[in-house]
């Protein structure tokens, strides 16, 4: 007996969602070179000229949580608000929706991507640079 108003979703669905609703226009270059773990973490920076979003993707694979400190290179000045979304678990389990908060823009200077996690931080502006 199944209860089709229940719907689950799974890690895949949410990571193919936050790929899709955070897209940009224009890739900016990233190095993440200065990390030990570059094998086990990607990141990939892209902006959106019609939403005029700094959105920054960063995937950890590792087994534990990693400090990653940002330096945006003058990209984040005249920003007004900051927000961080984390999706944790390992693919294939139902898990809960990505957890949002908003950020100050001193704390998109660092962040922790917890074990097995996908994290997108996203820079707000008022006008467009």
């Amino acid at each position: 007996n199944s209860d089709t108003t229940v719907n689950f979703a799974d890690y895949d669905y949410y990571v193919h969602k936050l790929f899709t609703d955070n897209a940009g226009d224009i890739y900016l270059p990233t190095d993440i070179s200065s990390l030990a773990e570059t094998k086990r973490i990607a990141c990939s920076v892209v902006k959106n000229s019609h939403t005029n979003v700094l959105i920054v993707k960063m995937i950890n694979v590792y087994p534990v949580p990693i400090l990653v400190k940002i330096d945006w290179n003058n990209a984040a000045n005249g920003a007004t608000f900051a927000q961080e979304i984390v999706l944790t678990g390992k693919a294939g389990i139902r898990i809960e929706q990505p957890l949002r908060r908003s950020l100050s823009l001193s704390e998109i200077k660092e962040t922790i991507l917890p074990a097995y996690s996908f994290v997108i931080i996203k820079i707000f502006f008022d006008y467009m640079y």
